[in-house]
């Protein structure tokens, strides 16, 4: 995981991350005969913070198979937690390459 010192101290809302970790695993690095390594790069710009999930991919397989219902629910609850303040966007990076991308406004421990 890369995060600085303050993006260490965001708050987030709980079960956020667990899902996205979970189908990295079932859609991404569980199909590959090597494994592979899940990336989550957090970083805070301007008042909002931005985290990212990125897993490698069997690049033959195509789009993940899935229902999409993971990910759709991560987009409720931070549309109602956040309105229109919060964005979750997913899709193939490159060849190989799954990532899904929260940003949200950032709030911080004291």
């Amino acid at each position: 995981m890369e995060a600085g010192e303050e993006e260490l101290k965001a708050q987030i809302p709980p079960m956020i991350l667990q899902p996205l970790l979970e189908n990295a695993i079932k859609h991404g690095i569980r199909t590959l005969a090597d494994g592979g390594m899940i990336e989550v790069r957090v970083t805070q710009r301007n008042g909002w913070l931005h985290i990212e999930v990125e897993n490698p991919m069997d690049a033959d397989a195509g789009t993940p198979q899935g229902t999409g219902t993971g990910l759709e629910n991560i987009r409720r609850r931070c549309a109602a937690l956040y309105g229109d303040r919060a964005r979750v966007q997913w899709g193939s990076q490159a060849p190989g390459r799954f990532a899904v991308s929260l940003t949200l406004p950032f709030e911080s421990n004291p």
